[in-house]
């Protein structure tokens, strides 16, 4: 939906550890939360960054890893359309915004292995004349 973006990682052998989970948890559920933020960034921004020279950049990442992986892993990022136009009125008045966009990363059963907390920003660029 507009609102949420989802990427996913089927479960592989050759992305197991010897316990059965994911191998280098920590780096691969950074790096699939990361993913889905620029995902959302992109899906819900990508008119601003096609039409009108607006590039999006992120600010800092803070990532809670709640249990190790195991399975097919999801990760879930949500900015609300509310929010969304927020930004763009902000980027319109200022040329830029910043905001916050939370991912969630669950495995097959539903459970939360992690949660990233990601600040992104998106600024016009300018134009020598």
């Amino acid at each position: 939906t507009s609102d949420n973006v989802e990427v996913v990682q089927p479960e592989a052998p050759e992305r197991m550890n010897y316990v059965g989970a994911a191998h280098t948890s920590a780096s691969v559920l950074f790096m699939l939360a990361e993913a889905a933020t620029e995902a959302m960034v992109l899906y819900a921004f990508r008119s601003l960054t096609v039409d009108e020279d607006v590039v999006p950049f992120v600010i800092e990442s803070t990532i809670t890893y709640h249990r190790p992986a195991r399975g097919t892993l999801r990760a879930i990022s949500t900015r609300a359309e509310e929010e969304q136009a927020r930004v763009r009125d902000e980027l319109q008045h200022t040329g830029r915004a910043r905001f916050p966009i939370s991912t969630r990363v669950i495995e097959e059963g539903g459970m939360l292995v992690a949660s990233l907390e990601a600040r992104w920003g998106l600024r016009r660029l300018r134009r020598d004349v």
